[in-house]
């Protein structure tokens, strides 16, 4: 059933790919991550009411994390515009490897 799963997202992402590089040959990058962004935060503004209720502490983290992913996303998205997607698509694949070590240094996890 995981492996099932697995396959899916994979295929999923592989789709959000090509679809991003589709996007990018008409609009600029910043077109782009804004209405993604819009999108996210129309299907996520289900959650307001939870949201609400985060003390400014919570809100500050949340503000920090979503600084670095739009730095991230403009990033990743500027190499798209440029290359291939069968170039920046692979490096996708380190994000996994650093998480794994990034868990093991931060978190004391097991490799």
């Amino acid at each position: 059933m995981y492996i099932i799963a697995a396959l899916l997202s994979a295929f999923f992402l592989s789709v959000y790919e090509i679809t991003k590089k589709k996007g990018l040959e008409k609009s600029s990058v910043y077109e782009t991550l804004f209405f993604y962004c819009f999108g996210c935060f129309v299907l996520s503004s289900i959650f307001t009411p939870t949201a609400l209720s985060f003390s400014i502490v919570d809100i500050l983290l949340i503000l920090l994390k979503s600084t670095i992913i739009f730095f991230s996303w403009t990033f990743i998205t500027k190499a798209v515009e440029r290359l291939d997607v069968s170039v920046v698509g692979p490096f996708g694949l380190f994000t996994t490897v650093l998480v794994i070590i990034f868990s093991a240094i931060l978190f004391d996890e097991k490799i």
